[in-house]
């Protein structure tokens, strides 16, 4: 396999598969444990009978919404850190650190207060059967997740920051240490021990809450102590409003895009449990969505891997190296994802039996042709996926957002309806439309990043830009860019400083090169 790769794409291209690849594993890893604190939740809230446990359901449907929004303002600190980074710029890095955990206590406050008083309302509207006891719970469970909702908004800030440096084993451990001490907390307050009584369902809402307090508490000391690649300086600390809205105008896209998926994900379920599969639509859209969240584990781990390294590049302004890093990750989420549905495509009826093994006859057929059809769209699914982390890098989030609004929801919705119901052809149209709208996004998504037109916004958000580029022609910023910017900053060893009137490139034992900015007009400075 090795070999075959190595023919097929060359030894450079192999080179930059490992590198990401050695990027992205400590991803996975870190997400697949953020994934177990709501499993964890679960699983003990579950020793307490059913109606706990429905009530910690019908909490972690809101509170999956909930961690969107929450990461839709780390998105933006993670693109900003990569491309500070990538230019070497300490102050930058020191001020995207301080304004992105400005930004997340400020958000993380309002949703607190927003979902506090909504968390009754919100429940109200899930429940259908009137149970008050169950609803009272999820009521009591949710307000306290969402009174810590600033403690998670900090901490995954704090990874995400992490990550756009290129740090990806620190939050691995910070997120063991965190899903370590959830469990222990769970135990702690749910069933209580020594003199802390049992609190039953909240307890598993103040077992998470105190986790991730502490391990933003240790992502803070590690970023005040200087012994991370994050520095946190706590002097001079003011609003910076244009990166605030870098941060969020980055950001918001992102959480637009996760939420209207999810939602497009409750409306295909309306549909399925109206088909033939009734009741039973909703086991097999259980089946779909985890196997496919598991299958997509490694390509977003791929996706925050190529955000890191691709910011980092346009950091720097080397933008071949950047498209060639991004075609690279690409090939590899495709790559990757082609293996796990060829995979599934063979073991179809033993793959739904891991997850239902009642082996009920309509689940059975319902999630087997599903396999056959939809499952075929994941590769591009993937390529969509990892594109998506791309573009986040150059800090250009709203194609991602249009493209998933278009197709993998307006074209998807109304193709599902129209096939399964107005053709007749149940629950196979329903499959049919999603593979149609997948493909979709994922050719736009490939046209979108062929386009190149995210160069132009990583370019317009930067400092060079605002302070001096802006001024010039198009031609000449071009000329800048290809025949001066671009070449100096290949060599790691020089370093940009964007001044007030001037450019400086310095470079330990050379001349600097220095570029004095007057209007619309550049030129050298001689010494």
């Amino acid at each position: 396999m090795d070999s075959f790769v190595q023919l097929m794409i060359g030894s450079s291209q192999k080179t930059l598969f490992r590198t990401i690849w050695l990027l992205s594993l400590p991803v996975i890893l870190t997400n697949f444990l953020e994934t177990t604190v709501a499993f964890i939740d679960t699983l003990m809230i579950g020793q307490l009978g059913p109606e706990a446990l429905a009530a910690i359901g019908m909490a972690n449907a809101i509170r999956a919404l909930l961690l969107i929004l929450v990461l839709s303002v780390s998105v933006g600190s993670m693109s900003l850190m990569a491309q500070a980074k990538g230019a070497q710029n300490d102050q930058r890095m020191y001020e995207v650190t301080r304004q992105s955990l400005l930004a997340g206590c400020a958000v993380g406050i309002m949703l607190a207060a927003v979902g506090y008083v909504l968390a009754e309302p919100l429940l109200n509207l899930i429940d259908q059967s009137g149970n008050a006891e169950v609803v009272a719970a999820a009521t009591e469970y949710l307000q306290i997740i969402f009174l810590g909702v600033p403690f998670m908004m900090l901490q995954v800030v704090a990874v995400r920051l992490m990550q756009g440096a290129g740090d990806m084993k620190t939050p691995l451990y910070l997120t063991m240490v965190m899903v370590l001490l959830n469990i222990g907390f769970d135990y702690v307050f749910i069933f209580g021990f020594w003199i802390v009584p049992a609190q039953g369902v909240i307890g598993a809402a103040l077992g998470t809450i105190a986790a991730r307090g502490l391990s933003f508490g240790a992502a803070l000391y590690l970023f005040l102590s200087g012994r991370n690649i994050i520095v946190l300086v706590l002097s001079r600390w003011k609003k910076n409003m244009r990166l605030l809205r870098d941060i969020l105008d980055i950001g918001l896209p992102s959480g637009v895009q996760g939420v209207f998926r999810r939602g497009a994900n409750l409306i295909l379920l309306s549909f399925l449990t109206a088909t033939q599969l009734g009741t039973l639509g909703a086991a097999v859209m259980a089946i779909i969505i985890q196997l496919e969240a598991l299958m997509a584990q490694p390509v977003v781990g791929i996706n925050v891997a190529s955000t890191s390294l691709i910011g980092q590049d346009l950091g720097r302004w080397q933008t071949q190296s950047a498209f060639r890093k991004g075609n690279a990750a690409i090939l590899l989420g495709v790559l990757m994802m082609s293996l796990f549905t060829l995979f599934a495509f063979l073991n179809p009826k033993t793959i739904i039996a891991w997850f239902d093994p009642s082996a009920n006859e309509l689940v059975i057929e319902g999630a087997y042709w599903y396999f056959m059809t939809a499952l075929l769209s994941m590769p591009l699914a993937a390529a969509s996926i990892v594109i998506s982390g791309n573009l986040r890098g150059a800090g250009d989030t709203k194609p991602a957002m249009h493209s998933t609004l278009a197709f993998r929801n307006l074209a998807t919705l109304v193709l599902a309806w129209l096939f399964a119901f107005h053709l007749q052809w149940d629950y196979y149209g329903i499959w049919l439309a999603i593979l149609i709208g997948r493909s979709l996004d994922a050719m736009a998504m490939i046209w979108i990043w062929r386009r190149k037109k995210w160069l132009d916004v990583s370019l317009r958000k930067s400092e060079i830009f605002r302070r001096h580029l802006g001024a010039l022609s198009e031609n000449a910023r071009n000329i800048f860019l290809i025949n001066i910017r671009e070449p100096l900053l290949a060599n790691d060893a020089v370093v940009e400083h964007v001044m007030e009137r001037e450019i400086k490139y310095l470079q330990p034992g050379e001349d600097t090169k220095s570029y004095i900015f007057k209007g619309a007009k550049y030129y050298l400075k001689e010494d």
